[in-house]
């Protein structure tokens, strides 16, 4: 890691003497394509002998699973 600091600031010194800006973008790109994790609900119905079979799932949230 001290290399890697060693470097960036060496870098980060030579862009400004040059008059460059940084070609990284600005801020931490967001986690996801909308938030920081998404969850899914899942149901599965089946008989004993599981010859009748019925699975369901949704993205939304838990009041769309229910119905």
């Amino acid at each position: 890691m001290s290399r890697k600091r060693k470097r960036r600031v060496t870098q980060s010194l030579k862009r400004h003497r040059e008059g460059r800006k940084s070609s990284s973008r600005p801020g931490r790109p967001r986690s996801g394509s909308d938030g920081p994790y998404k969850e899914f609900k899942i149901a599965t119905f089946y008989d004993g002998d599981k010859s009748h079979k019925y699975a369901v799932g949704t993205g939304e949230d838990r009041s769309f699973a229910g119905a």
